[in-house]
Order: structure tokens, then sequence, then C-alpha cells
């Protein structure tokens, strides 16, 4: 029973840093609430209907994606057409758009959601992107303890 808490506390805590990610994004220096509710929501609704196990599995996945050497994070193949520039993304790109997958996969994000979550996960400068990967880490590794 506990566990089943630690991961909904992880799937709604991540589904809250996207969606405040992306109504950041769209709303600088503010987050735009109408864009935050709205990522929310899509995040929020298929997250909390999860079982226990594929709930599990989620939060799982999100935990390799912090201890998974990212040399690993695109194998086979990467979740987007990276048209060759795969090897000139860094670290903390490579662990956003895995972690981006990993979400759109859970929640059964659509094109535009999945596009609209990457832009606003990778559209920072580096310490900026860098904060929000921290930010997404320390979610997962709080609650996972």
């Amino acid at each position: 029973m506990k566990q089943a808490l630690v991961t909904e506390k992880i799937s709604l805590g991540v589904a809250f840093w996207a969606a405040t990610m992306v109504g950041k994004y769209n709303g600088y220096p503010k987050v735009d609430e109408t864009i935050f509710e709205r990522v929310h929501r899509s995040l929020k609704g298929p997250l909390s209907k999860l079982g226990d196990v594929e709930r599990g599995d989620f939060c799982q996945e999100l935990v390799a994606m912090i201890s998974c050497p990212a040399a690993e994070l695109m194998k086979p193949e990467p979740p987007i057409a990276c048209d060759g520039i795969a090897g000139q993304l860094d670290e903390i790109e490579l662990r956003l758009i895995s972690i981006a997958d990993v979400m759109r996969r859970h929640a059964s994000l659509e094109q535009g959601q999945f596009k609209e979550l990457l832009v606003a996960l990778l559209s920072w400068k580096d310490k900026d992107r860098l904060v929000v990967y921290e930010t997404f880490k320390a979610i997962v590794q709080c609650e996972a303890t």
C-alpha cells in the first residue's frame, strides 16, 4: 500500500512539473495558467487511471531516466526523428527527451502534445535546462526514498 502511495505521488508530481514547464515556456516569465491547466489535465487524467502495476512501471522508468547511462537512453532508436543530430545532444537533452517519451507512452499523449512538451523542455538555455532536469530528479528521488 505504501508503494502505491509513493508511485501516485511521483506520477502526480511529474505531471505538475511537466505542466509547469509547458506553461512557463508559453507565458514566460510567468506560468500561462490556461496552458498549465490543459497540459496538467492531459497528463494527470491518464496517469491517475493507471493501475498500481502500470503506475509502478511508469515510476520505475522515470527513475531509470536518472540512473541509466545517457548513451543508453536513445537505444535502440530515439523517440523522435533526430535526423543525425542525436550525437550532438548533451546528456541533459537526452534525459529530457527520454523523460518526455516515457510520459508520452504512459499518458497516451498525442503527437502534438508530445511535441509541445519536448519544445518546452528543450528550449531553455543550458543552465536553465539543468535546473529543469534537477527539479524532475528531486521530485522522483524525494518520493522514491
